[in-house]
């Protein structure tokens, strides 16, 4: 019987770039915006939502006006928003109700000729919009904005400091895109593109789309580890990555120093003085004032204008029809480009998936808590763990509660003429390092030995996991971190339900601890930064479920705190052919850390409709967890 396991492997400095920095779970908020089963639209009625999408003014800019056109019938499709029709026609997604109103007849008449229960209570099922309803478009509307172009241009010289350049397999070039699509003469970015060559001589014409996580990870840095993994996923199809807007070498790059030098510092302070989080909320305030006052419309850096930015890709390169791959954040990329954009998609792949439909930042310490207990009963299940750690989660729960009252203060030995690095570890910080575990693949297999060293005073082991799982200085593109979570998730989270849904899936943790988000330094306190970084709320529609019969296949690690088994079970209900596949001891990225995970994969874009061969991963098991 072959078994998978995690090792310690080398950790040369592009995985270790790569899987640190890109697996923030990106969250989308819960909004109004709902499907039918069918195919048909809805949009919840009420006001226009506060905060909504502000355009920051070019420096040294004149105010334009929008040249306007007369506004055309729209005929209604599988997957149509009122919101998105909104957004297209009339220059922004909270004009839904101008069209809503104007059509009440016709959407009367179509709904019922599709009976069914009234959806809110009204005789119109709740707003919904039907394929084949003609609608009236009210004017004026804006001219339509400028086609997406794409150039080919040479590759990179490096994709990051430090970082080798892109091997001759490799094409590169530019997506010119419009930076805000509701501002048809508004600025334009451009989005880094790199295709990686098939090895076959005959490749298949449906290539790959690889969309990281983060957000704000850098695609191009994903495909370097990508090229020595196997089965290769480019035996015969190329692979297009994408360094997301305001990523990697994409134009312009959003980074922020600030932030950075913020979190180095972060573990060298009590994670939960409430001075780590002000220090926190005035680096990303400074980050902000200085991205602003260059021009840029933080704003426009969302998963709206994201996905639209893949979609194009797609008819600029002139693909018919391509394979969508997504990871972490970018699986919620993947399922609102389903959603919003699904022309041309023949099979999607979500890895640690996020639904853009649940509101994550009430759901990270249910997933904490899940990972918690799979650690510990999978412990409990190997007579070595078990003997050298018998009570595991008492011990767990104990240690937090006297690191929460006496924090320890930890030198960790720098490596290769590094300086030594302090870390403390408070009760938040212990209960953060189990989840950061899933991140570095050979760290999972180390949890319970840390734990109980902390319980004997020993943070060493616990230190190095936690420093392991932060991001690289100049990695993380903030600026569509900030736009997707903060316009997504954090303007539509409640702060008493986020900590009503902490205590009741972690009832013997500290309040203090759970104050404090379990994620990445730059997750744990988003609603502060959040006020700071001050780019409204994204449309409701952003959280709308996708509901597809495009084949699907997820997958999730057991062990993985970050993104959870739950939330791939959620999306999944709206993906009628789908399956879900959990890889017995992994954590986030399973595709980079399981061969089986990636034959599957491989076997699944020969054959998504079906007979794709998953053998393999019925003979995976726990790895067994380190006792020395």
């Amino acid at each position: 019987m072959r078994r998978e396991q995690l090792r310690e492997p080398e950790r040369p400095r592009i995985r270790r770039l790569r899987r640190t920095a890109r697996a923030v779970v990106g969250c989308v908020a819960v909004g109004s915006v709902v499907f039918s089963p069918g195919g048909a639209a809805s949009a919840r009625p009420g006001p226009a939502p506060s905060g909504t999408r502000t355009t920051e003014p070019l420096q040294a800019a004149t105010p334009r006006t929008p040249v306007e056109r007369a506004c055309p019938t729209h005929t209604v499709v599988s997957g149509d928003r009122l919101s998105q029709l909104a957004l297209r026609y009339l220059g922004g997604a909270d004009r839904w109700p101008e069209i809503y109103e104007a059509n009440q007849p016709a959407l009367r008449s179509a709904a019922r000729e599709h009976p069914g229960p009234p959806v809110f209570g009204t005789d119109d099922h709740g707003h919904w919009i039907f394929p084949g309803t003609a609608l009236r478009i009210p004017g004026p509307c804006p001219a339509p904005t400028r086609p997406a172009g794409y150039v080919p241009a040479a590759c990179p010289p490096s994709v990051l400091p430090g970082v080798p350049a892109l091997g001759t397999e490799f094409s590169c070039g530019y997506l010119t895109v419009p930076e805000n699509r509701a501002e048809p003469d508004g600025r334009t970015i451009r989005i880094a593109v790199a295709r990686l060559r098939a090895a076959a001589a005959q490749p298949r014409p449906d290539p790959v789309v690889w969309l990281t996580g983060g957000p704000g990870g850098s695609g191009l840095l994903d495909a370097l580890t990508v090229t020595r993994l196997k089965p290769a996923i480019n035996a015969d199809r190329d692979v297009i990555f994408v360094d997301q807007r305001g990523t990697g070498r994409s134009e312009p790059l959003l980074n922020c120093p600030e932030i950075d030098a913020f979190t180095r510092k972060a573990v060298t302070r009590v994670a939960t003085d409430p001075e780590t989080t002000r220090n926190g909320a005035a680096a990303a305030l400074a980050c902000r004032t200085r991205l602003s006052g260059s021009g840029h419309d933080l704003s426009a850096y969302d998963t709206t204008e994201n996905a639209a930015d893949i979609a194009d890709l797609r008819t600029a390169l002139g693909i018919e029809e391509w394979n969508v791959y997504g990871v972490s954040y970018g699986t919620d990329l993947a399922l609102q480009l389903l959603r919003d954009h699904p022309q041309g998609i023949r099979s999607t792949v979500l890895d640690s998936v996020v639904a853009p439909h649940l509101n994550l930042l009430e759901g990270l310490w249910t997933n904490a808590a899940d990972q918690y207990g799979a650690v510990f009963a999978a412990c409990a299940a190997q007579p070595a763990c078990r003997s050298a750690y018998p009570d595991l989660r008492a011990e767990f729960n104990a240690t937090v509660q006297r690191l929460d009252r006496r924090p320890l203060t930890v030198t960790v030995p720098g490596e290769g003429g590094a300086p030594d690095t302090t870390v403390v570890i408070d009760g938040y910080q212990l209960a953060n390092m189990v989840v950061v575990a899933a991140l570095p693949p050979w760290a999972l297999t180390t949890v319970p030995a840390a734990i109980h060293a902390l319980a004997a005073g020993n943070g060493l082991p616990a230190a190095r996991t936690i420093l392991a799982g932060q991001s690289p200085p100049g990695f993380v593109g903030w600026g569509l971190f900030y736009g997707v979570v903060c316009r997504e998730q954090a303007a539509f989270t409640d702060r008493r339900k986020l900590q009503a849904a902490a205590a009741a899936s972690l009832p013997d943790l500290p309040e203090r601890v759970l104050s404090l988000l379990p994620q990445q330094e730059f997750v744990s306190r988003i609603l502060s930064d959040c006020q700071a970084w001050d780019v409204g709320r994204a449309d409701p529609g952003v959280s709308a479920p996708t509901r597809s019969d495009v084949p699907t296949l997820l997958m999730s690690g057991s062990f993985d705190g970050p993104a959870g088994t739950r939330w791939a079970t959620a999306a999944a209900t709206g993906l009628t052919r789908s399956r879900h596949l959990v890889f017995p001891g992994l954590g986030h990225a399973v595709f980079d850390q399981s061969d089986c995970a990636r034959a599957i994969l491989v076997s699944f874009l020969d054959r998504p409709s079906g007979g794709y061969d998953t053998s393999c991963a019925d003979t995976l098991t726990v790895p067994p967890f380190r006792t020395d």
